[in-house]
């Protein structure tokens, strides 16, 4: 896509987005984010995070993501930061894998349980209910108390969820990679790239972002 360099940046982005926005995709896909690039707000500071240990399971990684997310906020709270943009960062999904044979004895479907997990107001966090031939996204909040409850959910009388189905607590597909080589050591992490405002100080942000690390 090409436009006259006389063009208005703003109606050229909302362009793009109207074009853009008549695209369907499939429900693997996030819908694509149109977003204009000004070099007066370049990239101020990049900071690689990572445990001291290497991560051993999926309630670890889960917990750096979490504090790096907390992270993510304090940065974006400091005077001339636009945004902070995360890279290598993994969301939690629960996945919901239904047995084929149990829904056939109970006489359930897929449905059943998309209606049963929403009418009861379960608070997960954002996942996916799979089958074969479909797929289903459970959009919810969550704790990890509420998922090692979630297999008592009922789904019909005397029937719990964890009869009829497989719950995976698991993450959502990684769609970007950080990972830093030192003399001392090497491994993946979580890398927070701080933008400033157009026309903001460099240093003075680089200088408050320092002073709040050893408070994170």
């Amino acid at each position: 896509m090409e436009f006259e360099l006389e063009k208005d940046i703003e109606i050229a982005a909302n362009d793009v987005r109207n074009k853009v926005s008549t695209l369907s995709f499939g429900s693997e896909i996030q819908s694509p984010m149109i977003e204009k690039f000004n070099v007066g707000g370049a990239l101020t500071i990049s900071l690689f995070v990572s445990p001291r240990t290497k991560i051993e399971n999926t309630q670890e990684l889960l917990e750096l993501n979490v504090h790096t997310g907390l992270n993510q906020t304090s940065f974006a709270e400091n005077k001339g930061v636009d945004k902070v943009n995360l890279v290598g960062y993994l969301e939690r999904e629960i996945k919901v894998l239904p047995f084929p044979n149990a829904l056939n004895k109970y006489n359930l479907t897929f449905t059943d349980i998309v209606r049963a997990i929403n009418a009861q107001n379960i608070e997960i966090d954002g996942g996916r209910l799979i089958s074969k031939e479909k797929e289903w996204k459970l959009i919810t909040k969550a704790d990890a108390s509420n998922v090692q409850d979630l297999g008592n959910l009922l789904i019909g009388e005397g029937i719990k969820l964890s009869d009829i189905a497989l719950i995976v607590d698991s993450v959502k597909e990684q769609r970007s990679f950080s990972h830093l080589i030192t003399k001392e050591t090497s491994g993946s992490g979580i890398s927070l790239e701080v933008q400033k405002i157009t026309g903001a100080n460099e240093i003075e942000i680089a200088d408050s972002i320092k002073e709040i690390l050893p408070f994170l």
